[in-house]
């Protein structure tokens, strides 16, 4: 009797329930559940006191790269924050990845007296002289010698910084000599892809030191030594095909998006985020600050 008990009990418990129904939800569209990039957590690249340091965007966090050497002259560090080029001076460039690891290095780039990614994260742009070389996939360009820049009858030429953009423009920082009654000129020009170079003379000061620009290839970042502790910061906008004075920054860099900027001054590192109207700052010490990237 017992085990026709059982099976009347659980029939009984089976007849409360109700029949599971198997839920739609329709086709998986990758459109509507896109796959968010991750964000590397250290973006913003520094030399201090010859050595790498990395911050986070907000500058939350730092790490610095005690793998690599501690004498570091200037580094630049590529859009998609996974590959660094840094250089000891008189030495060849060095690739490596974001913890420091090894990649490359690049021949025959111990003259180079500029470097900088472009947009596509896979070629380095190097200046050695008044040419343009390239480590990784080498970019069209009307032609790699920037040689005919320097106005006709100029003399003590030099050619500090010179990037390829992201919209196929180049830019080009240099100085001359361009007579006695002129003096010495420092020099920032625009090439875009077609059309006529922009000139603008931003002087008589030192050279241009460094140039930077975003990923979007809209905007180009310069800066220059007035003189001893006195610096300008110019804004080369390349849509507009503007070259303007924009602050008095020693270092600054375009950050991610067009609202974020990165700078330096007085020993304090800064983000700025032009949208929010809100700002980010870190002292870094007031010596030893060499480079700075985004």
């Amino acid at each position: 009797m017992k085990p026709i008990l059982f099976i009347a009990i659980l029939a009984g418990l089976l007849s409360g329930c109700s029949q599971y129904e198997v839920q739609y939800e329709g086709p998986y569209e990758d459109r509507l559940n896109p796959v968010q990039p991750a964000i590397p957590a250290f973006e913003i690249l520094t030399v201090e006191n010859g050595k790498i340091v990395l911050y986070h965007r907000n500058l939350s966090q730092t790490k610095t790269l005690n793998n690599l050497p501690a004498n570091i002259a200037k580094a630049a560090v590529n859009h998609s924050h996974d590959r660094i080029a840094y250089q000891v001076a008189g030495q060849n460039v060095v690739i490596v990845d974001s913890t420091g690891a090894p990649v490359d290095i690049v021949p025959n780039s111990a003259a180079a007296v500029w470097f900088d990614w472009h947009a596509n994260n896979q070629t380095l742009c190097l200046l050695s002289g008044t040419s343009l070389s390239f480590w990784g996939p080498a970019l069209a360009l009307p032609s790699t010698n920037l040689a005919s820049l320097f106005p006709a009858g100029s003399s003590d030429r030099t050619m500090s910084c010179a990037i390829v953009t992201g919209n196929g423009s180049v830019v080009a920082a240099y100085r001359y000599y361009a007579g006695f009654s002129q003096g010495y000129q420092s020099r920032i020009t625009l090439l875009p892809p077609s059309g006529a170079p922009v000139h603008r003379v931003v002087g008589s000061f030192d050279e241009t030191r460094w140039l930077r620009t975003d990923r979007d290839g809209q905007r180009v970042l310069g800066g220059a030594v007035v003189s001893g502790s006195i610096f300008s910061t110019w804004n080369i906008d390349l849509s507009a095909q503007t070259i303007t004075q924009t602050g008095d920054q020693p270092f600054a860099a375009p950050g991610p998006s067009p609202e974020q900027t990165a700078f330096w001054k007085n020993g304090s590192l800064s983000v700025y985020h032009s949208g929010l109207d809100q700002w980010f700052g870190v002292q870094t010490g007031q010596t030893g600050f060499t480079t700075l990237d985004w």
